[in-house]
């Protein structure tokens, strides 16, 4: 499978390092989020890490639904 081979090759602290900048830049709005999600995946994040990290962060989107 794909995703374990990336896990297994890539540099674990600088992946860790990454989701913290990540985490950090989400916390701030006068921040761009883009750049440090595209390094984080650049250097081998999964869509679901990033995920799991922002929700850790912002909770769950539920919409509304207006009739």
């Amino acid at each position: 499978m794909r995703t374990r081979r990336v896990r297994a090759e890539r540099d674990s602290a600088k992946h860790e390092s990454l989701m913290e900048k990540l985490v950090a830049v989400a916390k701030d709005d006068r921040q761009k989020i883009m750049p440090v999600t595209i390094e984080t995946v650049e250097n081998g994040a999964t869509m679901g890490e990033i995920v799991k990290a922002l929700k850790r962060l912002w909770g769950k989107y539920r919409e509304t639904p207006v009739f």
